[in-house]
């Protein structure tokens, strides 16, 4: 419940009161902390005490009465660009929401295990499928690294209202859990976390929901797993409020696996064995993604990957909002080509999927333009040391590639500090990906201006991207654009069939066309597991709009 109302009064009392609503509109009683009531179209106030009850401060023993008549939603309100937070009324104990309307129901809490699809199967895609047969994975599961709604995964942040919301949730008190839980997302407007806890409070609260999950580093790369959460957010946000599908709102399970491939591979079996899960969201890196691939296929289970760009992610299984490394290293390609740069540098991590992919497509792209590929270096060698490596290529290239995944950006990051500090003439740089981060910025300082990256997604004026700034109260970038598709992707699949099971939801995965205005900017639909689009080219530039505020330099659109 959000203490500071969205309106322009002021909250002048701090003790709780009850409304029944008007004799001509009633509602369950619902508690609220403003001035006015928060049930959707209630116009009673504190002031007026003809049709509530006022509950007593001084009462310190009190125990807040909460019936089953309480049900928060969230408001993405995209006219404005700004969310606003209210309540959505829930049916009574024993029934159940059927398109808008209460219906009895036998079990109030039945279980939500789907059933085989016995419906005509459509006929398979074209896609092959290349993963490689996967052995049981040697690294044992820990519970620690999934949340139902019942445990911090994100550590670093004090919130008390979210604590006591994740509590009444394990206790199976969702009325408790909700009102709790909307004071967290008030408390702190820029955690995702919090913002899916809430739903599935909501979720839990409206009975049978619907469920998937999202696997994302929380460890080793937090700002990454924000990044997409905050997609994943928006998406089930607006799905939920919207009323889910069949009355059933949408439950989104967290897994954290550090982006490490063995552990993804953990995690992969137990959300496989999990069959009230209909879909999965991941994972983040596409070495993570390979590994867990295999056990995704044993379940038939759907995976869509915002993040995960490695060309030898293939699969009737597999599909991705992002355009592969075959489309970002020709672009690249190109842009060297066009450049007059004939001789090149490449640094990369031959242990990485994504880095090697990137590396293999770049390379061949270049030399079919005519370039001259004149090392591929290894960034994972334990010997190896930027300022030799710059110093041995002196006069020898006109420009440097880096290529490296998400553990070894911190390497590409020393080249470009000995590439300024050391070379009489800084070399020009080009990218993947993986260095689109804050990390890049803070770390590399002016070492990295004019770097240039090849990116699925940039924020410029696409509603989207303005709505969901204002929501996070800060820019967002591709992570956070390509996890808002995928699960826009994923929960329109899920919401096709009357009921969802794994195999309908793939088979519908296969026929999604979303429009622009249902996606980050455009329109989307999979070929073989691909979506189509070129991705654009950025570059870090001092005082780039949108850069973070204590950064000198940011990205910036050179080429959409």
């Amino acid at each position: 419940m959000i203490e500071t109302p969205n309106n322009s009064e002021t909250t002048t009392n701090s003790s709780p009161w009850i409304c029944q609503g008007t004799s001509a509109n009633s509602h369950p009683e619902i508690e609220n902390w403003g001035d006015s009531c928060m049930f959707p179209g209630c116009k009673n106030n504190r002031e007026n005490l003809t049709k509530t009850k006022i509950i007593s401060p001084s009462r310190k023993d009190r125990k807040l009465k909460l019936i089953l008549g309480i049900a928060l939603a969230v408001i993405a309100s995209l006219g404005s660009g700004v969310y606003l937070w209210q309540k959505f009324k829930p049916c009574p104990e024993g029934r159940a929401k059927l398109n808008r309307t209460c219906v009895v129901i036998d079990n109030p809490n039945p279980s939500n295990t789907p059933t085989r699809d016995s419906t005509t199967q459509i006929n398979p895609p074209t896609k092959i499928s290349n993963i490689p047969t996967s052995s049981p994975s040697s690294t044992p599961f820990n519970p620690e690294w999934i949340s139902q709604s019942d445990r911090v995964l994100f550590k670093g942040n004090s919130n008390k209202y979210r604590d006591d919301g994740i509590k009444a949730f394990k206790q199976g008190n969702y009325a408790v859990a909700i009102q709790n839980l909307d004071k967290a997302v008030f408390s702190d407007r820029n955690d995702p976390e919090v913002q899916i806890y809430l739903n599935n409070a909501q979720a839990a609260f409206q009975g049978s929901p619907l469920k998937i999950a999202v696997v994302v580093p929380v460890e080793n790369k937090e700002t990454s797993a924000k990044e997409m959460l905050r997609g994943i957010a928006d998406a089930q946000t607006q799905f939920n409020y919207a009323g889910g599908a069949g009355g059933k709102l949408v439950q989104v399970d967290i897994a954290n696996d550090g982006n490490e491939p063995q552990r993804a591979q953990t995690i992969a079996q137990k959300l496989a064995s999990d069959l009230n899960i209909l879909g999965i969201i991941g994972h983040n890196s596409s070495s993570a993604s390979e590994k867990a691939l295999f056990e995704y296929e044993k379940a038939n289970l759907a995976i869509i990957s915002p993040t995960s760009t490695s060309t030898s992610l293939k699969s009737n299984y597999f599909y991705r909002t992002v355009p592969s490394d075959e489309i970002t290293g020709k672009k690249l390609a190109q842009y060297a080509d066009q450049t007059g740069i004939n001789r090149v540098a490449v640094f990369y991590n031959p242990h990485s999927s994504y880095s090697k992919s990137l590396q293999n497509v770049f390379e061949a792209h270049f030399q079919k333009l005519g370039g001259k590929v004149s090392g591929s270096i290894d960034l994972s060698d334990s010997n190896f040391d930027p300022r030799q490596q710059i110093q041995a290529i002196q006069g020898q290239v006109d420009a440097i590639a880096l290529f490296p995944n998400t553990n070894t950006t911190s390497v590409a990051i020393g080249i470009a500090r000995a590439n300024t500090e050391l070379s009489a003439q800084k070399l020009p740089m080009i990218g993947g990906d993986a260095l689109y981060s804050s990390q890049t910025l803070n770390n590399g300082g002016s070492a990295v201006d004019d770097l240039v990256i090849a990116v699925p997604w940039f924020a410029t004026n696409q509603p989207y991207a303005k709505q969901a700034n204002q929501r996070w109260m800060g820019t967002v970038n591709w992570r956070t654009a390509a996890s808002y598709d995928a699960t826009q992707a994923l929960l329109q699949a899920i919401a096709a069939s009357p009921n969802p099971t794994r195999s309908s939801v793939e088979q519908n995965l296969r026929l999604i066309n979303l429009t622009s205005s249902q996606t980050s900017g455009e329109s989307l639909s999979f070929t073989n597991g691909e979506r189509a689009g070129n991705g654009v080219l950025v570059q870090v530039v001092p005082g780039a709009i949108g850069k973070p505020r204590e950064m000198t330099n940011g990205f910036k659109l050179i080429e959409p």
